[in-house]
C-alpha cells in the first residue's frame, strides 16, 4: 500500500479499506474515526494518495470491488430511507394515519399498528440500527402487552422493515409507471396521427 502513514503497519491500510467499505470513500471523517491513532489530516492525505495510486496495490481489484459493493449498499440504504421519509410526509399524523398497500399477500404476523410504528421510527433511529429499534419497542407504552413484537430479534425487525419499504417502493413506482405508459401511448398516438396526416396530403 502507499506509504503515507509513515512507517505504519499493514493494519492501518486494512482499517482504511474496511472503513471505505463501511462509510464510502468520500466520508473522510468517518473513515478517520475507524483508523486508530491517525489524525483526520493524515487519513485525508492517505486517501488522496490511495485513490491516485491504488493500481500499484497487490490485489487492488478485489479491494476496490469490496469498496464499491459497500458503496452500493450505502446508496441502497439511502434510497430506502428516502422512500420512508416520502411516505411519512404524505400524512399529517403518520404515527396514527399511515397506511400501507399490502396487496393480496398481506403478512399476517405483524399488525398494521406495529408496521406503522416500525416505519415511523426509522428516520429517528436510522436505517440499520435494529438494536436501537428494538429498544424503542421495548420502552413504548403501546407495546406493553404485545409479546409478539417485543420478542422479535433485531434481525427480524430489520427484515420486516425492509419488506415494508419494498411495499412502499412498489406503491410509489406504480403511478410513475402508469404515467410513463400514458406518455408512451400519447407519443405513439401523435406519431400515428402525423403519419395519417402525411398520407392524406
Amino acid at each position: 500500500p502507499p506509504k503515507v502513514f509513515r512507517g505504519g503497519p499493514r493494519r492501518d491500510f486494512q482499517a482504511f479499506c474496511r472503513a471505505c467499505e463501511k462509510h464510502g470513500r468520500d466520508d473522510i471523517e468517518k473513515i478517520a474515526g475507524d483508523v486508530e491513532g491517525k489524525t483526520l489530516k493524515e487519513v485525508k492525505d492517505y486517501s488522496a494518495m490511495f485513490w491516485k495510486r491504488y493500481e500499484e496495490v497487490a490485489d487492488h481489484e478485489r479491494i476496490i470491488g469490496n469498496i464499491e459493493k459497500g458503496e452500493q449498499k450505502i446508496q441502497r440504504q439511502a434510497d430506502m430511507l428516502k422512500a420512508v421519509r416520502e411516505k411519512i410526509a404524505m400524512y399529517k399524523n403518520p404515527w396514527r394515519e399511515l397506511k400501507l398497500t399490502y396487496g393480496p399477500n398481506k403478512f399476517k404476523s405483524f399488525t398494521e399498528e406495529e408496521d406503522r410504528f416500525l416505519l415511523c421510527s426509522i428516520p429517528e433511529v436510522g436505517f440499520g440500527n435494529w438494536d436501537e429499534l428494538k429498544a424503542q419497542i421495548r420502552q413504548h407504552w403501546q407495546f406493553r402487552f404485545d409479546w409478539f413484537i417485543k420478542s422479535r430479534t433485531p434481525k427480524e425487525l430489520g427484515r420486516r422493515v425492509e419488506t415494508l419499504i419494498s411495499l412502499i417502493e412498489k406503491e410509489m413506482s406504480e403511478p410513475k409507471k402508469r404515467e410513463a405508459d400514458e406518455d408512451a401511448q400519447g407519443s405513439a398516438e401523435k406519431r400515428a396521427k402525423a403519419d395519417d396526416d402525411e398520407d392524406a396530403m
